[in-house]
């Protein structure tokens, strides 16, 4: 097991410090410090403080909003290493939204999260420019989509 990507690392004796995780293998032992920047797009607040709650281990900022056309104007101001996004949201839905944010920002790093899950939206996700799709029903792949480089998805 390598070094995370985007992780903060350093090599201890088996020194755990709070939030911080604690990563081995045959070799050494690492803590992985928080360090992801999230922008969390979802109009259910609750749900927002839930996903807060679950990835704190992993990331330290937090930027929120509810509606996807205010996602874009976040994301610049954020720039957030990743976008958690609703599809069902008020003005703008999370497919368009994710469109534009991708086409404006090619960089931008998306994930829908959405608790409809339906091949046909996961289909428009990808094409939209998402780098992934999860359901609300189950976020156990959430955390691997967000710490795991590309290259080894």
């Amino acid at each position: 097991m390598g070094k995370p990507r985007s992780c903060v690392c350093t090599r201890v004796n088996l020194v755990c410090f709070p939030r911080w995780e604690r990563r081995t293998s045959r070799r050494s032992v690492w803590l992985v410090t928080a360090t992801l920047r999230l922008l969390l797009v979802d109009d259910n607040p609750q749900f927002r403080r839930t996903i807060r709650a679950a990835l704190s281990g992993i990331a330290f900022a937090f930027d929120e909003c509810d509606d996807g056309s205010e996602a874009l104007s976040r994301f610049e101001a954020f720039a957030p290493d990743f976008v958690l996004m609703d599809i069902a949201l008020k003005r703008m839905d999370g497919i368009r939204a994710t469109a534009e944010l991708t086409l404006a920002h090619p960089g931008a790093r998306v994930i829908v999260v959405s608790a409809y899950d339906a091949d046909d939206l996961r289909r428009a996700a990808r094409e939209a420019g998402a780098e992934g799709f999860v359901s609300k029903t189950d976020l156990t792949e959430l955390t691997s989509l967000l710490t795991n480089p590309r290259s080894e998805r």
